[in-house]
């Protein structure tokens, strides 16, 4: 860490702050924290006689003789469940099959008893759902994710707070076949709501589908709160029509049937493939005037960030919330989520305030679970993503990097942390772990998704549930050591330095402090 960072216009600046009490600027530095499903202990639970008791391992119907420590939520759509209604095409990209309709009908009823679960018990929850598979390349897994949108009987939506984690309508079924420990999504999450604001709640379940007069097991699940607008998701401003600059929600990701691919700037220039869409205001409700105000907005932005004069650039801390732009590199960065800053990412805006990155989406590839590579866990990969790219050649970003990481390293992201909570989802998953095992095994120990094996010979593709966590602990402790030294060596090779800029206004105002104020009082007298 730099201590020449002492100069002369950084000691006006802090003159200036002990001259005129600026307590604004500790206020503003706050970082948001949220209370959710994350604040409550993972109590171990105890390992069953027979894990496999009430379901056949034959067809994997399930009878009045199975329970579980986790919630079950059981999925009714009649005796059609909704089919795969995406396809690749050549280029890579996935698209609508024509004249599918992804949707199904039905009912979900959720068991959440707050000890061991039951088909006899009562439901806490029931309504209405509309059920879609959601995903790309995981929609074709045999074991299908879903988007469950509750609804009442009339159509609307049907807002209910599942598990405690809030009233919403929109939820994600997330059990993904490309994460065997089944805790990548629920780790990431769980340490990031610790510094990050809007992580999306998450609980664990398994998942019933009821059809031919039988219940049928699929296995164990996460239930996602989707990213969208509200008091309870991310809370920013309702959008209305007559805002001439309404708050937002953005997206940067594969192309999805939800959401307005913006027209900004850089998609014609420098990130080409990094393209955005705008996600909230909805295309139901996003006027002409709101969809033009965003795309003038990140277009802004965006030609600050690239843009070849460095007074400009170094601008860019007038229009983003760097803090959030920071902790969102190092959370990725820490568990290895490069999908990020390209696909699965999200950034929002309050109305008359800056754009801000996060919530944090979707980690089933992070912790060294990249098909076509293994983690490099010697260096850092984050600062060659769009717009963080640029971000990283500033000596001013690059130090604020330093001193945040190692700021976390001693609470959130510090490898106690790390060992405690992987260690505590296991143990809390229980006897749902070699349910999970016995149910999908045939897939997790056959085939290998991956093309290498991580450096030092650590074996990616494992074939038992505790090799996979020693696996994550492993890899990822050994990548977080590396971390800072690297973020130093990236800050060796920066290209300009925003620290003079920063404080130029500051030294503005002492200026006048200094003269304005004598000759004021010259003037009294």
């Amino acid at each position: 860490m730099r201590n020449e960072r002492k100069t002369a216009i950084v000691g006006i600046a802090v003159l200036l702050t002990a001259v005129v009490g600026l307590s604004l600027l500790g206020a503003l530095a706050k970082r948001q924290t949220e209370s959710g499903a994350y604040d409550l202990p993972l109590t171990p639970a105890p390992l069953a006689e027979d894990a496999m008791q009430g379901i056949s391992l034959e067809d994997w119907t399930v009878d009045e003789g199975f329970s579980s420590n986790l919630p079950l939520v059981i999925l009714d759509t009649g005796d059609e469940r909704p089919p795969i209604s995406m396809e690749q095409e050549k280029d890579g990209t996935f698209r609508p099959i024509p004249g599918v309709e992804p949707y199904r009908a039905g009912t979900l009823r959720v068991i959440d008893t707050g000890d061991v679960n039951t088909l006899h018990d009562k439901a806490s929850y029931v309504s209405d759902v509309r059920l879609k598979r959601r995903g790309n390349s995981s929609m074709l897994y045999e074991k299908a994710q879903y988007l469950v949108k509750l609804v009442t009987e009339s159509g609307q939506d049907n807002e209910l707070d599942l598990m405690g984690m809030g009233a919403e309508s929109e939820w994600v079924l997330n059990g993904s076949m490309a994460d065997k420990s089944m805790m990548r999504n629920y780790l990431s999450y769980r340490m990031a709501s610790a510094f990050m604001p809007y992580t999306p709640d998450s609980r664990y379940c398994e998942v019933l589908y009821y059809e031919d007069g039988q219940y049928h097991y699929e296995g164990v699940y996460l239930l996602i709160e989707s990213i969208k607008q509200g008091p309870e998701r991310v809370d920013i401003s309702e959008a209305k029509s007559s805002d001439q600059f309404p708050s937002y929600i953005v997206r940067r990701d594969r192309a999805a049937e939800d959401e307005i691919i913006l027209d900004t700037w850089a998609t014609a220039g420098p990130s080409k493939e990094a393209r955005l869409g705008l996600i909230y205001p909805t295309q139901k409700n996003a006027t002409p005037e709101a969809i033009e105000y965003v795309t003038e907005d990140l277009s802004r932005i965006e030609k600050v960030l690239y843009s070849d004069d460095p007074e400009v650039s170094a601008t860019y801390s007038r229009y983003i919330d760097v803090d959030s732009f920071v902790d969102y590199f190092l959370f990725n960065e820490f568990f290895g989520s490069y999908d990020a800053g390209k696909n699965s990412t999200y950034m929002y805006k309050e109305l008359g305030g800056k754009l801000h990155m996060g919530p944090v989406w979707d980690l089933d590839g992070a912790l060294d679970n990249y098909a076509a590579e293994p983690l490099e866990w010697e260096v850092t990969a984050f600062q060659t993503q769009p717009w963080f790219d640029r971000l990283s050649m500033d000596d001013n970003f690059l130090d604020k990097l330093e001193r945040r990481y190692a700021e976390l390293r001693r609470g959130p992201l510090s490898d106690k942390t790390l060992y405690e909570t992987v260690d505590g989802i296991a143990a809390y998953l229980g006897s749902a772990v070699e349910r999970e095992w016995t149910r999908w095994g045939h897939i997790y120990t056959t085939f290998n998704r991956y093309s290498m094996q991580s450096d030092g010979g650590l074996v990616r593709n494992t074939s038992e549930f505790r090799q996979e966590v020693y696996r994550i602990k492993t890899s990822i402790s050994r990548h977080a050591e590396a971390i800072g030294p690297y973020l130093d060596v990236l800050e060796k090779s920066a290209e300009m330095n925003t620290d003079a800029s920063l404080y130029t206004p500051l030294a503005l105002l002492l200026a006048i402090l200094v003269f304005a104020v004598p000759a004021y009082y010259a003037s009294r007298k």
